[in-house]
C-alpha cells in the first residue's frame, strides 16, 4: 500500500537544505510529493502516518559496520587495536559458522533500524557471507555487504583464504544477490587491511571490483604501530599503499584515516576516494583523532559509521553524530563541525559514498522512500530552536519512531514488522555460547 506521513517537520537535507512542515506522498517506493499534499483527487488508497510534528529526514547511511562481531560486544574492552585483533577478534571471527553470522548480523540490523539507519556498508567476513546477505534480505534494510578478503602472512587458518577464490565466492555472490530485493541488496569488495593482504591482492580486488562495478572498502591508518609496519614494509605511507595497488577511487569507502601524511590528503582527494569516520571506536581504541575538519576543506567525501560492537560498543548512529560534532572543536575551534554538516556526512554525504545519491540520502521528488520519524516531544529535546542541533546533539537513538524503507514501515514504536525482537536477541545469546564452545 502506498504512503502518506502527515503533519511532519521535513528535513529534506537536499543541495537548498529545505526545512517544510507538511507531508510526504510515497508511491511504489518511490517519493512524488513534498509539502502540500492532496489526495482528493487520487484514486489510490494510502497509509497514512501522522508524525505530530515530529521530525521527518533520510536514513542514516552508515559507511563503515561489521555485523560478524557483534556477538562479541564486551568481549574485547579497553586493548590496544593490534592485540584487540589478534587476541581477541581474529580467534572469535574463526570460530563463527553459519548460524552464528545468521543471528549476529540479525541482531546487528536490528540494532540499527531501531536507531534510525536504513543502509549501511558492511565490510563483512572472510566466510559465511551468505548469512548476513540472508539476514539483510528479511530485515527489509538496505546495505552493501562485502566479503572480507585475508591471505597475508600470519593471518590465523580459519580466516585466510586463498584471493582468486575470495574472488570467484564474490562474483557468485554479486550474480545471485546483487541489486536484488528491489535494490536493497549490492555486493562489495573488502580487503581488511594493508597488513592483511599480499600486495598483488590488493591489485587484484582494485581491478575486480572496479571491472564489476563494486563498492570496495578497507581500513587505512588507523593505528600509529599499523602505519610504521607499512612504511617499514614497503616505503610509502598507508594511503599512498593502497593507492599504489590502485584501490583509492571513486568507488572506494577507507575507514578511519588517522595517522594520515600531509601528503594524504591530496591522494584522498584526487582520486575522490571516501573516508568513513569512525569516532566511537577510534576513541575506544585509543586509536587517535581523524583530522576531519581538514578533509572536508579539502573536498573529501567525509561519512560516519559506528564500526563494530566490540570497540564501540553500540550500532546507534546518534552517538557518532554527536561525537563527530564535538570531538574536533578543541582542535579546531568552535565553528568547525556543526550539527548540519555532521547530519549530511550522515545521510547524503554516505549516500554519495556509496554511489547512491540519485536514489537515497535526502527527501527529493524521485527518491527512495528511505525515511525515519524521530520524536521532538522529549524533555531531552524541548525546548527545540535548531532542528539540526536538536538532532545531533539532544536526540537519541530511542527517539525514532518509525522507520521507513523503499517506502515500507519496516519499524514502528519499538515493534518491528517482520522480525520478532525477543527471538533474535534470545537466539543471539544462544549462538555466542556455542561460538565460545568452538573457541
Amino acid at each position: 500500500m502506498d504512503l502518506i506521513i502527515t503533519n511532519a517537520n521535513i528535513l529534506t537535507l537536499d543541495d537548498e537544505d529545505r526545512i517544510l512542515f507538511g507531508s510526504v506522498l510515497v508511491e511504489d517506493g518511490i517519493i512524488k510529493e513534498i509539502g502540500r499534499v492532496r489526495t482528493d483527487n487520487k484514486k489510490k488508497v494510502y497509509r497514512v502516518l501522522d508524525a505530530e510534528g515530529a521530525f521527518l529526514l533520510p536514513g542514516f547511511v552508515q559507511t563503515h559496520v561489521h555485523t560478524g562481531q557483534t556477538l562479541f560486544r564486551g568481549m574485547a574492552d579497553d586493548v590496544e587495536l593490534l592485540d584487540w585483533l589478534n587476541k581477541y577478534i581474529w580467534p572469535l571471527e574463526a570460530a563463527h559458522n553459519e548460524r552464528s553470522v545468521y543471528e549476529s548480523a540479525r541482531l546487528s540490523i536490528l540494532e540499527m533500524i531501531a536507531s534510525g539507519t536504513t543502509t549501511f556498508l558492511d565490510i563483512g567476513l572472510v566466510h559465511n557471507t551468505e548469512s548476513i546477505l540472508r539476514a539483510l534480505s528479511e530485515s527489509g534494510a538496505r546495505g552493501v555487504i562485502c566479503k572480507m578478503l585475508m591471505d597475508g602472512d600470519g593471518i590465523p587458518k580459519g580466516l585466510a583464504q586463498d584471493n582468486s577464490e575470495s574472488l570467484s565466492e564474490i562474483r557468485f555472490l554479486k550474480e545471485k544477490y546483487h541489486r536484488g530485493c528491489n535494490g536493497r541488496i549490492m555486493i562489495g569488495v573488502g580487503p581488511r587491511f594493508a597488513l592483511s593482504s599480499r600486495e598483488r591482492s590488493l591489485v587484484e580486488a582494485a581491478e575486480f571490483a572496479r571491472g564489476e562495478g563494486l563498492i570496495i572498502t578497507t581500513h587505512s591508518s588507523e593505528n600509529i604501530k599499523e602505519v610504521l609496519s607499512i612504511r617499514d614494509r614497503f616505503g610509502l605511507s598507508n594511503i599512498a599503499f593502497l593507492n599504489k595497488c590502485g584501490v583509492l577511487g571513486e568507488n572506494s569507502v577507507i575507514a578511519h584515516c588517522i595517522w594520515l601524511e600531509p601528503s594524504d590528503l591530496e591522494i584522498l582527494k584526487d582520486s575522490g576516494t571516501s573516508v568513513a569516520h569512525c569516532p566511537s571506536a577510534n576513541l575506544k581504541l585509543a586509536s587517535g583523532f581523524a583530522r576531519v575538519p581538514e578533509m572536508l576543506k579539502y573536498g573529501i567525501e567525509v561519512t560516519l559509521g559506528a564500526d563494530g560492537a566490540p570497540c564501540n560498543n553500540n550500532l546507534n548512529m546518534f552517538n557518532e553524530l554527536r561525537l563527530a560534532a564535538l570531538i574536533h572543536k578543541p582542535r579546531t575551534g568552535p565553528v568547525n563541525m556543526n550539527a548540519k554538516t555532521v547530519l549530511r556526512m550522515a545521510t547524503i554525504g554516505g549516500a554519495r559514498a556509496l554511489g547512491l545519491d540519485s536514489e537515497i540520502g535526502s527527501i527529493e521528488i524521485g527518491k527512495r522512500a528511505d525515511l525515519i520519524v524521530v520524536n521532538n516531544r522529549g524533555i531531552h529535546t524541548n525546548p527545540v530552536d535548531n532542528i539540526y542541533s536538536t538532532i545531533v546533539y539532544s536526540s537519541m537513538g530511542s527517539d525514532v519512531s518509525c522507520v521507513v524503507v523503499d517506502g515500507n514501515i519496516i519499524y514502528q514504536n519499538g515493534t518491528h514488522y517482520l522480525w520478532d525482537l525477543d527471538e533474535i536477541v534470545r537466539k543471539s545469546n544462544e549462538e555466542k555460547g556455542r561460538l565460545l564452545k568452538r573457541l
